[in-house]
């Protein structure tokens, strides 16, 4: 966002209040304006969310309307439809609907149509994203355009450096979780969820420590707490629980502002997840030359290349995902061959400033877009 403030564009950023809200304004250098709004549906709360967010449209007179996740694309893009934005575009970061079934996956199924039929252009994150959306026929392909190789804003090459690991950082972190130099780290990065793949993730780790007695699990994130179940732990069963809380070997930082810091402190990340639209986890690695194991689903498979970029196994597949993760514990080698292919691969494709500068690339040509098509009506 700063970028693009900086860059000819006034960004006002719409989103709901908390406490992350002041660190936005401060890095992002632009408005941030906050309304009531709520990720579980509720008819009630979103009439009284689409109200307001009328209200503020009409006041602010946006030229461009730019939605992200699922529900805010809803709600964003029906307000920007009453008030006849010019241009209103919606951004794909994943679909829920790829893990729901029944009467859930409908809703969800005819909401994503509704935004995408209310949008002048639907960017999703990913190409394998796109052709998820095209082969369920959920969006015309003529409205479909990705940003960029795709991502929601790349990755800060700077802040995600490979040479973390080789200063005092490295050393500072994997003492604090009693690791010595000898130790393996396999670091996980999201939110702790079900269909983040923790419970194969778990399953995995427990045979693995059973043979390496120096291997260890960081998961670096927290429990999701509004998830796709609506439940503190979002699916987790007791067992995965019980070993969650009380593995030696394994610990969970909870929310953390420096993940790189703590992947600095790691030799192999792990990404078992069972959909993602992009994923910011397998970028941070990369750009930190780490090697990954991944599953074969979009947004993951955009990033990591078997055998090249990381090792990809099926989703749910606790078995292929302990083999893949034990190859890259035994060869040292093959770990620092897969993570500097995968830095050369997100620093050509993903970083930061090659988003950015598309994006407001993008932007221009949908205002001069419109702006030709509006004379031409005259």
């Amino acid at each position: 966002m700063r970028y693009l403030n900086e860059n000819g564009f006034e960004i006002k950023i719409v989103c709901s209040d908390g406490p992350e809200v002041q660190s936005v304004k401060e890095s992002e250098g632009c408005s941030v304006l906050t309304i009531p709004f709520s990720r579980k549906i509720s008819l009630k709360t979103d009439i009284i969310t689409i109200y307001r967010l009328v209200l503020l449209l009409r006041k602010i007179k946006p030229h461009i309307v730019h939605t992200h996740t699922s529900k805010a694309g809803l709600i964003g893009m029906i307000s920007a439809f009453l008030v006849r934005c010019p241009i209103r575009i919606h951004s794909v970061p994943g679909l829920q609907m790829m893990e729901s079934k029944g009467l859930r996956r409908l809703i969800l199924n005819l909401s994503e149509r509704l935004t995408y039929f209310l949008s002048d252009v639907v960017c999703p994150n990913s190409k394998s994203l796109k052709e998820y959306i095209l082969n369920h026929k959920m969006c015309s392909s003529e409205k479909i355009r990705i940003i960029g190789c795709g991502s929601s804003s790349g990755v800060n090459l700077d802040k995600y450096c490979m040479h973390l690991k080789k200063t005092s950082t490295r050393k500072s972190i994997r003492g604090r979780f009693c690791v010595d130099d000898n130790g393996i780290v396999i670091a996980f990065v999201g939110r702790i969820s079900k269909e983040k793949g923790i419970h194969e993730l778990v399953e995995s780790f427990v045979n693995l420590s059973k043979r390496y007695a120096n291997l260890y699990l960081l998961l670096i994130g927290k429990y999701d707490d509004i998830g796709e179940y609506d439940t503190i732990n979002d699916g987790i069963d007791n067992d995965t629980k019980n070993i969650l809380n009380n593995n030696a070997r394994l610990n969970i930082t909870g929310w953390v502002e420096d993940v790189e810091n703590y992947l600095a402190a790691s030799d192999i990340v792990v990404h078992p997840s069972y959909r993602e639209g992009f994923s910011n986890a397998l970028l941070q690695a990369g750009s930190m030359g780490l090697p990954s194991v991944t599953t074969n689903v979009s947004g993951c498979i955009d990033v990591i290349k078997d055998g090249e970029t990381g090792l990809v196994v099926s989703p749910k597949d606790s078995v292929a995902l302990e083999k893949a993760l034990e190859v890259l514990i035994l060869d040292k080698d093959k770990r620092v061959e897969l993570g500097l292919n995968a830095y050369h691969h997100v620093a050509a494709n993903f970083a930061s400033n090659i988003i950015w500068e598309e994006t407001a690339r993008f932007y221009t040509d949908m205002l001069k877009s419109r702006l030709m098509h509006a004379e031409g009506r005259l």
